[in-house]
Parts: C-alpha cells; structure tokens; sequence
C-alpha cells in the first residue's frame, strides 16, 4: 500500500487534481447506487434510472466544486477549513440538484433520491478526503 501511496504523493500537482475529480465522479456514483437502495431497498432495475441521476449529478457536482476552489489546495493540507468548503459545496450542490432532479430525471424513479443522495454523498466525500489526507501526512512523517 505504501508503494502506491508514494506514487499518488509524488504525482504533479494537475494529476493529483485529475485524482480527486476522478474520486468525486466515483463518489457520486457510489452515491446514486446508495440512495436508490435506501430508497427502494434495492438496487436500479432499470439503467436509465441510474444512469439520469449519476449524469446530473456529475455535471453539476464537478463545475461547483471547482468554481467553489475546492480541486484548487491539495488534500495533504486539508483541514478543518476544507471539511467545512466541502460541506458548503455539497449544500449547494443539493439547492442545485434537487431542482434539476425534478426537470431531468424520468417520472419512474422516487424523487426522494434527490434528497437522499447529497447526504450520502457527503458522507463519501469527506470521509475519502480524510482518509486520504490522512495517508498523505503519513507519507509526509520521516521514517
């Protein structure tokens, strides 16, 4: 584990931003899967209703998290500060999503995965935030 630590400590900086995205999209994701199945108690029957959620979900996660500077510090000097911005951005996100749920989402899926899916996805978002910075200092400590 700490050979591929070592590599995502020393990656550039435009890479380790790619990383965190690529997190978040797999967290929202994760997220859609979750919310449906505390919803409905059990997993999307049909594609297409994973598939509208997860889409809207990205394409407003992304642009607010990165208009909200929160790609811009790296996770290794993350702190309280930045538990708080994510918990900011994601109560933005879910002004945002719940509305944009309700227009673009097919009549066949609850809505109330637009009111559950933001609180998963904090939950995910900070706790992989926080495991990674956690890793990151680690790697930091001398030997």
């Amino acid at each position: 584990m700490s050979d591929v630590l070592s590599i995502l400590v020393g990656l550039p900086r435009p890479a380790k931003r790619a990383f965190l995205i690529a997190n978040d999209i797999a967290a929202a994701g994760i997220s859609v899967v979750i919310a449906f199945y505390l919803r409905l108690g059990t997993l999307p029957y049909e594609p297409i209703q994973f598939f509208f959620a997860f889409a809207i979900s990205v394409a407003l996660l992304v642009p607010i998290f990165t208009a909200l500077g929160l790609y811009h510090a790296l996770v290794r000097f993350a702190g309280t500060h930045s538990f708080e911005s994510v918990a900011r951005g994601i109560g933005f996100y879910s002004l945002v999503y719940a509305p944009a749920f309700f227009l673009f989402v097919p009549p066949n899926v609850p809505r109330t995965i637009s009111l559950i899916q933001p609180v998963v996805l904090l939950i995910l978002t900070e706790s992989s935030r926080a495991v990674f910075r956690r890793w990151a200092l680690r790697s930091a400590e001398p030997a």
